[in-house]
């Protein structure tokens, strides 16, 4: 039986917090999309995983963006999927932008489990901006945002 529950986290390749994030949602029984930049560096242990599936994508890259989303929404995220939503929180957490409030990697993917479990629809807020991203999500249709990420990621990829 599939799980109705799905997620997809970035950087599963390394033993921080996309393996922790990983594991914390497979214990809750959700199918994760596990994201890595390189997949001849596949760890073992995740290959052999049930309830996982492995995509090769370089989120700095221009090119594997498309190529690792392609088919996705159909395969991945719902069309009111809010993925695109918390692009700021995903973008601080990658940079240590939030670091001055860091938790071990294992609290952390705990606690986002278990408010995305408590939610009724899906929509988990965290970070300084929580509520200033809330507003803008109800404000603005989805694929407004999720054009106006997209092209942000664009833009910062061409500049490096």
């Amino acid at each position: 039986m599939t799980s109705p529950h799905k997620t997809v986290i970035t950087g599963c390749s390394t033993g921080d917090l996309g393996s922790a994030l990983l594991e914390a949602f497979l214990k809750k029984n959700f199918h994760v999309f596990a994201t890595l930049r390189n997949h001849s560096k596949t760890p073992y242990y995740l290959i052999s995983l049930s309830g996982v599936t492995i995509i090769t994508l370089d989120d700095l890259s221009s090119t594997s963006i498309p190529s690792a989303i392609e088919g996705g929404p159909e395969r991945i995220a719902s069309e009111d999927s809010y993925y695109a939503k918390v692009g700021k929180d995903i973008c601080d957490l990658g940079d240590g932008g939030l670091a001055e409030h860091a938790i071990s990697s294992e609290a952390w993917a705990t606690k986002v489990v278990a408010a995305v479990e408590k939610g009724s629809n899906g929509k988990f807020w965290c970070g300084d901006a929580a509520s200033a991203i809330s507003w803008g999500t109800w404000l603005f249709p989805g694929w407004l945002l999720l054009s106006w990420c997209l092209e942000k990621v664009f833009e910062m990829s061409a500049e490096q």
